[in-house]
């Protein structure tokens, strides 16, 4: 990666992230360390490869940063604390997301950003070219995620742009843009899950029905490139395309999530041709499935756990 200033890549808004909750279910919560890592001065790193937008944050108003190195990250952050955490969610996070997509570890190593400064975070969207609500970002071999006192967590930040990076990683640009968010929503969300249960934590979430002036037609929620200007709409992306690929691990349980990926890899085939063709569903099966999708997210209240 070059110096330069990033081209906008994908984020997560404060929109999506509105209503999750978390329950402690069994306890006392096991959050010991089990991710191996180095701390280091800067000049010790052995990957300083990072983009201007990196390198302006770490002169930002956060003041002197900590790093540290894994075996697939370099972390920075403002203080060790925040640095342990992070480092060990994201390691697991990433081996998960892995393992979800049937697709290994890469050998190349990325850079993780925790911002906890707000004036920073602003630089950070603004030379992004993203809205100002954004949480996490990621762009090429980096990750943003902002941890800001007064915002609460979100339990979904890191498992969600960590979907983004090794899609990224394995093939470029190349996915349809409602494949790429849909599996970052629904693999993010499984992900963060399934890691806050091995600390004996419930993730859960509870969101309203989708208002029908939000609603993205299905011809343009699948031709779209860019995300949509209005927040709102924006949301409503994340949730018809999360409910959309979620559907499909369900009614293909038997297809790894890799094989459905690779169907829409460069030429970007049309969804109902890659569902009648490559596995055999008659037209009817494919929009009763839109219809399941559309019902739940304009309907009904949902509650996930």
């Amino acid at each position: 990666m070059t110096n330069n200033l990033p081209v906008p890549g994908h984020g997560l808004t404060l929109a999506f992230c509105a209503a999750l909750l978390l329950l402690c279910a069994c306890g006392m919560v096991d959050d010991s360390a089990d991710s191996v890592y180095d701390v280091k001065p800067w000049r010790a790193l052995d990957d300083r490869d990072v983009s201007g937008l990196g390198r302006a944050i770490m002169r930002g108003a956060a003041g002197s940063w900590i790093h540290a190195e894994t075996e697939h990250f370099t972390y920075h952050a403002a203080t060790l604390q925040q640095l342990e955490r992070v480092i060990r969610e994201a390691e697991w996070s990433y081996s998960e997301v892995c393992r979800r997509l049937d697709l290994p570890l890469a050998e190349e190593r990325g850079h993780l950003f925790v911002v906890e400064d707000g004036g920073d975070w602003a630089r950070v969207m603004r030379a992004a070219g993203r809205r100002a609500d954004g949480v996490a970002l990621h762009v090429g071999r980096e990750i943003f995620i902002l941890r800001d006192e007064h915002m609460g967590t979100s339990y979904v930040d890191i498992p969600h742009e960590m979907v983004h990076y090794r899609l990224w990683q394995e093939y470029g640009r190349e996915l349809p843009l409602w494949l790429e968010e849909g599996l970052a929503e629904y693999l993010g969300w499984e992900t963060a899950s399934a890691y806050q249960r091995r600390r004996h934590l419930e993730l859960y979430r509870e969101r309203e029905p989708l208002a029908s002036e939000h609603w993205i037609p299905w011809p343009e929620l699948f031709a779209r490139t860019s995300y949509p200007e209005e927040p709102a709409r924006t949301a409503a992306f994340y949730r018809q395309t999360g409910a959309l690929v979620e559907a499909l691990a369900q009614d293909l349980p038997e297809e790894p999530l890799s094989s459905l990926v690779e169907q829409f890899i460069g030429e970007q085939r049309p969804f109902r041709e890659v569902l009648q063709e490559e596995y055999g569903w008659p037209a009817a099966e494919v929009d009763a499935m839109k219809a399941r999708v559309e019902t739940k997210v304009r309907n009904s209240i949902e509650e996930d756990r």
